[in-house]
């Protein structure tokens, strides 16, 4: 619910902000579960279309289905899906995004395109994955495969909301001597570590463009540029340690200025970096070299150290998080400290102005006196709590 909030630029969930949420989602034909009577701010909800979704279909026959796209990479432009056109631009990139197309038309399409990549090898890219690996290559031959998660530029830094937004898609990879092809999953958003919802992986003119800035169009094989596509992964991460890094440089600003008990955003880094953390953590297994070979074990090599570079910075992140958490939570003990002073000071006065008044039987007899104990026991009382607030702010 903090995703969406942020998208309409609100923070509090109040009865307006659930009106105008509500409205503009009708009115873009979707469906919210639960209802926006009834979500909490901290609580998740799915968005569905009132009408079926249906999968676009090719406009002529034969044409291939929505989602794929074929690449000659040293020139970085498109191959039209004709087997004579594709046999001549070898070897070639094929980019799948799974989602836009049906799964059987889809795996028909790529067989029929890719006829030396085995049924099951299809199959095993077209299921998602569990986590990132590294498949050992069968001693006869055949497709070298791995997957790996890249992540994706969230919308939460420009706004600086007190939660952590995480994209991250998973990228599956098949290496033949004539092709790479490349598989890229529908994205998982996490918000403060929980997933929320998915998201759509970039264009392909936009992903094959990245590449390229990486040196796709010298590669040799599609070894080679296979191991592009990895370090482009890896290349991911440490631009998002950097974004919350620059968060939280942002927070600790914010802080020095002014202190603030609020710790969502230390939180949300508390609970989304073991996520980011085990996601990288496969492409440190000696698989990953073996996988590799040694025609590109040096490039294989420096993708694992940048790896460890990431991960090094992650933990660094996640330990000025817990030192920045650990700061919050002594500014909250002491102003609960002072809070518990200022009370203590303010009843003191009024108590001992009682105490005077029982003790002393002289004053115990006329209304006048009785009206001056009234009136001097919230006097001391504001005159106490005037004067220890003074107190605090000075000590500040």
């Amino acid at each position: 619910m903090t995703t969406l909030l942020a998208a309409f630029g609100l923070y509090n969930l109040t009865d307006a902000a659930r009106s105008r949420i509500g409205r503009a989602l009708d009115e873009a034909g979707l469906v919210v579960e639960p209802p926006m009577a009834v979500v909490q701010r901290a609580g998740s909800v799915r968005l569905s279309s009132r009408n079926p979704i249906t999968h676009d279909e090719p406009e002529t026959a034969g044409a291939l289905p929505h989602g794929v796209s074929l690449w000659r990479w040293p020139a970085g432009v498109a191959v039209a899906a004709v087997p004579a056109d594709v046999a001549a631009a070898t070897p070639v990139f094929v980019d799948v995004v799974v989602g836009h197309a049906d799964g059987d038309r889809l795996r028909d399409a790529l067989l029929k395109l890719l006829p030396d990549l085995p049924p099951e090898a299809i199959d095993d890219l077209l299921q998602a994955d569990v986590e990132a690996s590294f498949k050992r290559t069968h001693a006869s031959g055949g497709p070298r495969l791995a997957s790996v998660y890249m992540a994706l530029p969230s919308h939460d830094q420009a706004r600086q909301v007190p939660s952590v937004e995480v994209r991250r898609a998973l990228v599956e990879l098949a290496v033949t001597p004539n092709c790479l092809l490349v598989v890229r999953h529908t994205a998982e958003i996490e918000v403060d570590g929980a997933s929320t919802g998915d998201a759509d992986v970039p264009v392909p003119e936009a992903y094959i463009a990245e590449l390229q800035a990486l040196g796709l169009a010298g590669a040799a094989d599609p070894l080679e540029a296979a191991m592009i596509v990895l370090e482009h992964a890896v290349n991911s991460f440490g631009v998002l340690e950097a974004d919350l890094a620059s968060r939280l440089d942002f927070w600790r600003l914010t802080f020095a200025r002014k202190p603030s008990p609020e710790r969502g955003l230390l939180v949300g880094l508390q609970a989304s970096l073991p996520n980011v953390t085990q996601a990288l953590q496969p492409l440190r297994h000696p698989s990953a070299l073996a996988w590799a070979g040694f025609e590109q074990e040096r490039e294989a090599k420096h993708v694992r150290d940048q790896v460890e570079r990431t991960l090094e910075a992650l933990q660094a992140l996640g330990g000025a998080a817990a030192s920045a958490l650990s700061l919050v939570d002594q500014l909250r003990a002491e102003r609960y400290q002072e809070r518990l002073a200022t009370l203590a000071a303010v009843l003191l006065a009024p108590g001992l102005v009682a105490a005077v008044f029982g003790s002393n039987a002289n004053l115990q007899d006329d209304w006048l006196d009785l009206l001056v104990l009234l009136l001097a026991m919230p006097g001391t009382a504001i005159l106490s709590y005037l004067g220890i607030s003074r107190l605090f702010r000075a000590a500040d």
